[in-house]
């Protein structure tokens, strides 16, 4: 079985989901949250962020790919900045965890074409994707936009 860890990177939430993979089948693994409160200073939280990543990243099973949403576009200059500096903490210790070959980077409109047919999916219809394909239900909205990556790289590679 192969798997692939999904992220959602953000300050406040940042989505995780761990899926399996043989053959045509799928296995929803495990998935969260990592969060961090607003009372903190900015650099505490992207500290935080950093080693509850770290201490993610090293739980049973590690996965063979990690699969991380790539910034595009966001409307909101200041929480595309703050959404980047979380991502960077990420992709800095992914940096070091895992070479290229093993991280992959996928838009939001890649995500949702790739799950839905189509790059402007609302958030329910990519939820209702996931559902069907994973048989679970994900409580949290970040946990089931990690697994929307995570899946995104499973369908796009053709993993056997």
């Amino acid at each position: 079985m192969i798997t692939v860890l999904g992220i959602d990177p953000g300050v406040a939430s940042t989505g995780y989901s761990v899926i399996g993979v043989e053959g045509k089948q799928f296995e929803y693994i495990s998935g969260g949250v990592i969060k961090t409160s607003k009372d903190k200073w900015f650099a505490e939280r992207l500290y935080e962020i950093e080693g509850d990543f770290k201490y993610l990243i090293g739980q049973e099973p590690i996965p063979d790919v990690i699969a991380i949403e790539k910034l595009f576009f966001y409307s909101n200059t200041s929480s595309a900045i703050n959404v980047a500096q979380a991502r960077g903490v990420i992709m800095c210790y992914l940096g070091a965890w895992y070479n290229e070959n093993h991280v992959f980077e996928y838009t939001p409109s890649e995500i949702k074409k790739q799950i839905t047919g189509n790059g402007r999916a609302d958030k329910k219809t990519i939820r209702k994707a996931i559902e069907r394909l994973l048989k679970v239900d994900i409580k949290d909205d970040n946990a089931c936009d990690a697994a929307a990556i995570a899946l995104t790289h499973i369908l796009r590679m053709n993993i056997p």
